[in-house]
């Protein structure tokens, strides 16, 4: 069992995904599977409506050829096989574990907790109509619609042990963010990590 959460304690990915939807106040749609298949199920959900919201006006190509194309295109500039590249803000929303297990969501609900703070949130929240590249819009427009999250709060588990490191986390994160957008969103992760394990 241990053996197959290795990916998500190398990459991170769904514990990043669950901050990211955290603080956006949401979280999967009941339509969107959670199980091993949830990658493949995205990509296809994605194409689905890349196509949806895409008008094709040339008469001298077929509509089949055009959107064929387009998702090509699409499929080479964000996607890594059936991964979703880390592109934006709503992208990083969408990552999830590669595997469903509790001890993963204990972990991310401890960083959540004894990390992100109400002053962090708007680090990670979704910036929709910001993008100026007409693709990266297409793709963000795309992905599954993220419902609201029932707003129970929950009692504190933990209690803050190591004060200096939390203040040197929010030190990094806040300097990772004002660097450079795509650095932040391709770093997060790893600073994530290394904080954890530090803890």
């Amino acid at each position: 069992m241990i053996k197959n959460l290795k990916p998500d304690f190398k990459n991170f990915n769904g514990v990043i995904g669950e901050i990211f939807r955290h603080c956006n106040n949401c979280q999967f749609p009941s339509t969107l599977s959670k199980d091993k298949n949830y990658k493949s199920i995205l990509k296809n959900q994605i194409f689905e409506k890349v196509i949806t919201n895409t008008q094709f006006d040339d008469r001298d190509i077929s509509k089949e050829i055009l959107e064929e194309k387009l998702i090509d295109i699409i499929d080479s500039l964000y996607f890594r096989n059936d991964d979703l590249l880390n592109f934006s803000k709503e992208a990083m929303s969408m990552l999830n574990f590669g595997f469903s297990h509790p001890r993963m969501d204990s972990i991310a609900a401890f960083i959540i907790e004894l990390f992100i703070k109400d002053d962090d949130s708007p680090i990670f929240i979704h910036e929709k109509d910001q993008s100026p590249h007409l693709l990266n819009k297409l793709v963000i427009d795309s992905l599954p619609v993220l419902e609201p999250r029932s707003n129970k709060k929950k009692q504190s588990k933990y209690a803050v042990d190591r004060s200096e490191l939390m203040q040197m986390f929010n030190n990094d994160l806040f300097f990772l963010h004002n660097n450079d957008k795509q650095n932040f969103l391709n770093n997060i992760g790893p600073l994530v990590k290394h904080y954890y394990y530090l803890y």
